[in-house]
């Protein structure tokens, strides 16, 4: 990269507070001077080395950046194959110096007015200040452009140059959360191991982000929510860091006009395709049918009917659609396209074609001629609901975690207050029936009074132990959030170095507390069924004999729930850098860590209610002898209620605190139920992304346009409506 001019002018170039003075000043001292400067803003410099002394830190932040550019790397080359960027038939994507209205002065471009998708990466280098904005039609290429600016970036990165991310934008908001901060919490989600804190007491994603060692590419400037397109771009000028952003270009226009474009940074614009442009992208065995639509397009003078079609087909997207809307079902031809009395104008050829799209993709016939999984009309109406979820949400990721937020909080908690307390009842009626079945005794009888008192038991305790469970799933989503997220680690045994024991003792505490609950519920409700004894009065007979139990089950439930929460943390460990981020990777994980969770709590609250109960027991048979009080207690019945405690607790605690636990329950149950998605939610979302209907970034998957998701938005809610 040029040396950057440590004189930069004087004037500041936007009136609200000089904040582009301050903007040019620091990107040209973290160029110029880097090794003065503090490293909250280190700057893109390609051939100098970072600022940082050759100390361990570095060592740690060099090996860090690596690894993430190997994991950037593999996973943009598999998405640009699968949309084939590169490919002998694939459009040209050109574009020229944009308006000066929407360029910052400082920032332009070094000599060059024009060029192709192959020159972006060569111009960004030699940009003064490495900010550049790329502007363009909606679906005329923006996303394509940034990710080979990515793998190009990639390609010839030297060991100290910053690896460049892309981020989809659209999930920032900047009233909110700063942009440092956003892309931590984004690397933090989408990489794993950058969790990882480092000998200074930051994330290793922190530290590379204030290092300078991470290059953001920006994506949907335009889909950031309306209204904080303003304060977008001020964040984006205030956090004075190189980046590339791209945007339609009405919306950075307007966001521009209101307060300034970009400090310190380039625009390029993307161009319109041209019929002749169109001739070499036919799609295989569609050039009989595309051939008279391209001749009538590239005649001179045009009809009115090819001028519409030529504005229609004027982007990638577009013509993209149109080759697979009329590539399947086999017979449809796309001269209708030029039938001015069903498509008068651009937008209404737009309009079916993302009409066609969907319901066209799952028409495809598959390799071998085997059969589709799913209906066309029922995958679009189910990923209609997927597309008004991410609206509603506003922001372009869909994770699998938040997938049942459209329900509503009240909805959400009541689905997992029913859940849990059915899977609780019938846990502890299936185990006590078949210790009494397996081991019968005096104690252990199962007659017909027996099983009565046993289903009365579970309903009731289903119930209660629901409520409990509810109100901690209300209570993660309203006070820590973090706690719905995906496992970010790993479970163990042994723990290995670098586990995070910070967390054992806010475990422990919540253990506790969990466990303390749950204990009184279950003691209580045991005692229900045969509280009216010696002739005393029901609540009489049940407050004499709960009492006495809460007092020995309480303590012991709340010392096994704290016992296992806080073994579990210690066997957490931080997941391994090289390990593969996809949504379904990150679902296998938490889904992985939550089962093994359930597989500690099960035998460690045995151990602690049977030898504690037994323990307790005791003393007290010494405590009354001689007073004719007998205390019975036998080790089958202490194994029973750990076995009922330990995976009533475990479920409890997946379903409710876990975002495996709530993936499940919603997604995977009620979602279903409802109609909202198939029962084969992961393997529909892989089809999708394998159709090309979605695509993925990071560990979220994306709608492969916004105008995509937009439509089917739009669809879903019409139908609903109707």
């Amino acid at each position: 990269m040029a040396t950057l001019d440590p004189e930069p002018p004087n004037e500041p170039t936007h009136p609200d507070d000089a904040v582009g003075q301050s903007t040019n000043n620091v990107l040209s001292a973290s160029a110029g001077t880097a090794v003065q400067v503090g490293t909250l803003h280190g700057g893109l410099n390609f051939h100098s080395p970072p600022p940082e002394l050759l100390t361990g830190r570095a060592a740690l932040l060099a090996e860090a950046a690596d690894r993430l550019a190997d994991a950037v790397r593999s996973q943009w080359r598999r998405e640009e194959a699968r949309r084939q960027v590169r490919e002998p038939v694939a459009l040209p994507v050109r574009w020229r110096s944009a308006a000066n209205a929407l360029t910052d002065a400082r920032g332009a471009l070094p000599d060059v007015a024009a060029g192709g998708l192959g020159d972006v990466a060569r111009v960004f280098r030699e940009l003064r200040f490495g900010r550049l904005v790329v502007l363009g039609a909606p679906g005329s290429g923006k996303t394509v452009l940034a990710l080979r600016v990515v793998l190009e970036l990639l390609g010839s990165r030297a060991d100290t140059d910053p690896v460049p991310v892309v981020f989809s934008l659209g999930s920032w908001d900047p009233t909110v959360i700063e942009l440092e901060d956003w892309l931590v919490d984004r690397l933090t989600l989408d990489h794993t191991g950058l969790d990882a804190v480092g000998p200074d007491g930051k994330s290793l994603a922190a530290a590379l982000v204030e290092t300078g060692r991470v290059l953001p590419v920006l994506d949907g400037f335009d889909e950031i929510a309306v209204g904080l397109h303003r304060d977008a771009l001020k964040g984006l000028t205030t956090a004075a860091v190189p980046l590339v952003l791209t945007s339609r270009t009405e919306q950075y226009e307007a966001a521009a006009s209101k307060a300034w474009p970009l400090s310190c940074a380039a625009a390029i614009e993307l161009v319109a395709l041209t019929p002749e442009d169109l001739v070499g992208h036919v799609p295989p065995g569609g050039a009989a049918a595309w051939t008279p639509v391209l001749d009538e397009l590239r005649a001179q003078p045009r009809t009115r009917a090819a001028a519409v079609l030529a504005e229609a087909l004027s982007t990638p997207l577009m013509v993209t659609l149109a080759h697979t809307a009329y590539g399947a079902p086999p017979g449809r031809d796309p001269a209708e396209l030029l039938d001015p009395s069903q498509f008068p104008t651009p937008e209404a050829i737009e309009a079916h074609l993302l009409a066609d799209y969907t319901l066209a993709v799952y028409r495809r016939p598959t390799p071998g001629g085997h059969r589709k999984r799913w209906e066309p009309e029922r995958a679009e109406h189910w990923l209609g609901y997927l597309a008004r979820h991410l609206t509603e949400l506003r922001t372009p990721d869909l994770h699998w975690w938040h997938l049942g937020e459209t329900l509503g909080r009240r909805s959400g908690t009541a689905a997992i207050v029913l859940v849990s307390g059915l899977l609780i009842g019938l846990v502890a009626v299936v185990v006590e029936t078949v210790v009494r079945v397996a081991l019968p005794s005096d104690d252990f009888v199962l007659g017909p009074s027996e099983l009565m008192a046993l289903s009365v038991f579970g309903l009731l305790l289903g119930i209660l132990a629901g409520s409990v469970f509810g109100i901690v799933n209300w209570a993660a989503g309203r006070f820590l959030p973090a706690a719905l997220e995906p496992s970010r680690v790993r479970v163990r045994i042994p723990p290995v170095a670098g586990a995070d024991h910070a967390k054992i003792a806010p475990r422990l505490w919540l253990g506790l507390v969990v466990g303390l609950v749950f204990g009184v519920v279950f003691a209580v409700v045991r005692k229900i069924p045969v509280a009216p004894v010696d002739g005393q009065g029901w609540i009489a007979g049940l407050v004499r004999l709960g009492v006495v139990d809460t007092i020995v089950y309480g303590p012991l439930f709340a010392l096994g729930g704290g016992i296992a929460a806080a073994l579990t943390a210690w066997l957490e460990t931080p997941l391994d850098p090289k390990a593969a981020v996809s949504p379904v990777a990150l679902l296998v994980r938490s889904r992985s860590n939550a089962v093994f969770r359930v597989l500690v709590v099960v035998p460690v609250f045995g151990l602690v209610i049977g030898a504690g109960s037994g323990l307790t027991c005791w003393l007290a048979a010494v405590a009354l002898d001689g007073t004719g009080i007998f205390v019975q207690w036998s080790v089958t019945y202490a194994i029973m209620i750990g076995i009922v405690a330990g995976l009533g607790g475990g479920i409890g605690y997946v379903v409710s605190a876990t975002a495996w636990g709530q993936w499940l329950v919603l997604a995977r149950v009620w979602l279903p139920l409802t109609g909202r998605m198939p029962w084969a939610v992961v393997a529909f979302l892989r089809d999708a992304h394998r159709l090309g209907v979605l695509r993925q970034s990071g560990a979220a998957y994306q709608f492969r346009h916004a105008r995509l998701q937009e439509h089917l938005a739009r669809t879903y809610r019409e139908a609903r409506q109707r």
